[in-house]
């Protein structure tokens, strides 16, 4: 009987401290994410030594821990665009618009430019991440039913 209490204190400390250690790894990946997105804008090609766009890009963890993501913060520019809605620019590319005044003609005959990419070129690291981060769940949880961890 006595070894049957012991696995109910068991488990009763997973179901109380997994939303814990699930928010620890959260904010650890969190952390590589954005190290990843702002390696991406470097390496895209995107102009950015200063780093004026990897400075619009935020770390959002989920308030009770469940996700985390890297996104452009709210806010403006000093022109008065969103920094969501130039990332998303950036990001996916946009179109080019015609000059109506009189007498000028554009010597581009682009009507798009391409987007970098940065964000969906850094999600190939986020899945190996994830699988990580639900590996160090799953051993934590395997510790503490094995009563390897106090």
């Amino acid at each position: 009987m006595q070894g049957f209490d012991d696995l109910q204190r068991r488990f009763d400390k997973v179901i109380r401290e997994e939303s814990k250690k699930r928010r620890q790894i959260h904010l650890k990946l969190n952390d590589l994410m954005k190290e990843e997105v702002d390696d991406e804008i470097l390496d895209s090609g995107l102009r950015d030594r200063h780093g004026k766009v990897r400075s619009w890009q935020g770390k959002f963890p989920g308030s009770g821990g469940g996700y985390a993501a890297v996104r452009a913060i709210p806010g403006k520019n000093e022109y008065g665009y969103a920094y969501g809605y130039i990332t998303n620019a950036l990001e996916n590319g946009h179109r080019v618009r015609r000059s109506y005044r009189l007498g000028y003609v554009s010597k581009s005959r682009r009507f798009t430019v391409e987007g970098y990419g940065f964000y969906d070129n850094a999600r190939f690291m986020l899945k190996t991440w994830s699988r990580m981060g639900a590996e160090e769940l799953a051993e934590w949880v395997r510790d503490v039913l094995e009563g390897r961890e106090t």
